[in-house]
């Protein structure tokens, strides 16, 4: 794991979490009714939990790869 740090490669498990954060924000913003009622069906409790998880606020979209390497960092150290 430190060596993955070390080379800025995170693991797999967050880049599933970085890209499910990335998917639930872009549909939450949408316009378009059926990728609203997708997210209130599903996302809504996943993106809480990973927003959550690794202290991000929903409307920072920016800021989540930061998040979650921080996250990364915390754990390796």
């Amino acid at each position: 794991m430190y060596a993955q740090y070390c080379f800025g490669i995170l693991p797999i498990n967050y880049v599933f979490d970085l890209q499910k954060l990335c998917f639930q924000y872009k549909q939450s913003s949408h316009s378009v009714s059926v990728h609203n009622v997708f997210y209130d069906a599903s996302g809504f409790y996943e993106f809480t939990r990973l927003c959550s998880a690794y202290s991000v606020c929903r409307h920072s979209h920016g800021h989540f790869k930061t998040s979650v390497w921080r996250a990364f960092h915390v754990f390796v150290s």
